[in-house]
């Protein structure tokens, strides 16, 4: 019964180092997973290690393959849709129980002092690697702390599952000084509404700033996959024609 019990602290110990790693961009999309490197890095056997990637892979960070093993999920655009799509859906409705249940002046309090610190960072005209993540980690925070009061741990339950798998997806690509204060504009109307006591209207808001980052997720990973595509060379005194012309050609042909 010990042995089970050590084996299962051991293996959280092996998740939060590895989600940690996914979430933060060291370990990136098709990273392929070391159970023997994973073992010596976490200073545990290899048995919590597989417990936990297992863990990770029924959670949507990792998949598996036969005779590959684990490796870090590639998310296709269709996922990235699909993945912000749920958490609009979810996240909206944490922000509308929120809302119907008031903010406490101490969460008022922490929710407007977040929302400055970030605002420090947008006002900065070159941002760091460092700012970009800190900002990024802050966000997340002021959405957690909004969802936290909602009163539905079912739901919290729910948002928890999703929430942190577009983390493996933002610190894969880079972010603009735009967006960043696009997402900020985002935080202060949800928060002004919240506010307000306009719980609907803070829901709408959400909503939108999670499509607006679906969106940019979309684009980013379209303009990823056209550079990385392999080009194909065209040979010096030849014509390249597409089917449709070469079908035209050969009739042509055949009847002169």
């Amino acid at each position: 019964m010990e042995a089970v019990m050590e084996d299962s602290s051991l293996a959280q110990v092996a998740y939060e180092h590895i989600k940690v790693r996914i979430c933060d961009g060291q370990f990136p999309m098709g990273h392929k997973m070391s159970e023997t490197q994973l073992a010596k890095d976490t200073q545990v056997s290899r048995t919590p290690v597989r417990i936990a990637l297992a863990r990770l892979e029924a959670e949507g960070f990792l998949t598996w393959e036969a005779n590959r093993g684990y490796r870090v999920t590639v998310f296709s655009i269709e996922d990235v849709r699909a993945i912000y799509g749920v958490r609009a859906i979810l996240e909206a409705e944490a922000v509308r129980l929120s809302g119907r249940r008031g903010l406490s002046a101490t969460l008022l309090k922490d929710l407007t002092g977040m929302t400055r610190r970030m605002e420090e960072i947008v006002s900065i005209p070159d941002h760091t690697a460092e700012q970009r993540a800190w900002f990024l980690k802050m966000n997340h925070s002021f959405h957690r702390k909004i969802y936290d009061n909602c009163g539905n741990e079912f739901l919290l339950r729910q948002i928890a599952s999703t929430a942190d798998l577009p983390l493996a997806l933002r610190n894969f690509f880079s972010f603009s000084a735009e967006q960043l204060t696009e997402s900020h504009t985002a935080h202060v109307n949800i928060l002004a509404a919240l506010a307000s006591g306009e719980a609907d209207r803070a829901a709408g808001l959400m909503r939108e700033h999670i499509w607006a980052a679906r969106d940019r997720m979309s684009v980013k990973k379209t303009k990823r996959a056209r550079s990385e595509a392999p080009r194909v060379p065209m040979s010096r005194g030849k014509r390249i024609l597409v089917p449709g012309k070469e079908r035209a050609r050969a009739r042509k042909e055949s009847q002169g």
